[in-house]
Parts: structure tokens; sequence; C-alpha cells
């Protein structure tokens, strides 16, 4: 009899553990199946946004004077060549036929452009000042836009 209590024991921890490890296990086994692109892109934009972060500083340091204009020169272009390969590197691996040229890339950029400014702000009967499609009220003045109120 005692030796069923000991087993039926040693069976429900086991149980239990499995229980509470399986979501452990469950999200490392999600990690590892990301796509190795899609963790080559996340790299590179945070490589990209550390490179920004650095020109940043380095233009910051030659405003204090920390730097000379020579290493001011040198250390921008170096990070600038840098920072253009991995962009470089990144349009690969998001487009890796290579199919959209940069032409196209742009002319899709200005159609987009186009498209969202196609109906220009309305401006306030008082002062002229732009305003946004949803406003109800001038922002600078506070005259009612579009519709006159009721008296």
């Amino acid at each position: 009899m005692d030796y069923l209590v000991l087993f039926f024991s040693i069976g429900l921890l086991l149980a239990f553990g499995i229980f509470v490890a399986h979501p452990l296990i469950a999200a490392g086994k999600q990690t590892t199946q990301q796509s190795s692109s899609s963790v080559q892109v996340q790299e590179l934009v945070e490589r990209q946004g550390q490179l920004y972060a650095a020109i940043k500083e380095v233009e910051f340091d030659k405003a204090l004077g920390k730097l000379s204009t020579k290493d001011f020169e040198d250390l921008r272009r170096d990070l600038e060549n840098e920072a253009l390969r991995v962009i470089k590197r990144l349009d690969q691996v998001q487009d890796p036929s290579g199919t959209r040229t940069l032409r196209e890339s742009i002319e899709a950029d200005i159609l987009a452009l186009r498209q969202s400014k196609a109906k220009p702000p309305e401006l306030c009967p008082n002062c002229a000042a732009p305003s946004r499609e949803k406003d109800c009220f001038c922002s600078s003045c506070g005259t009612r836009l579009g519709q006159q109120a009721n008296p």
C-alpha cells in the first residue's frame, strides 16, 4: 500500500512539473522558429539605429569642441559609409530578388504622397489658418469651420 501512494505522488509531481514547464518550452520553440531573414532584418535595423546615434554623438562632440575638424570628418565619413552598407544589406535582405529598382521605389513613394494629399486642407474663413479634416473649430482663432453656427 505504501508503494502505491509513493508511485502516485511521484506521478502527480511529474505531471505538475510538465504542466509548469510546458509554456517555457513552447516559448523557446517559437523563438527558434523565427525565420533567419526576419532575425537578420531585426539585427540590421538595430545596427542602423546604433550608427545613426553614433553619428549624432560625433556631431555633438564636434559642437562641444571635443573633436577636431579632421577627426570629426574622418569619424563621420566612416560611420556614414558603414550605415550605407547596412542600408544596402537591409534592402538586399528585404528584397532578395532585386525586382524593385530604386526608380520604382521612388515612383511608388511619390504616388502614395500624391494620393494622401488628394484633398487640400480647409482654411479658416476668419484667419486663413489651415485646419485638419475633422476640426470643427479653428485652432488659431476659434472660428467655427465648415457649416455656420445656428443662431
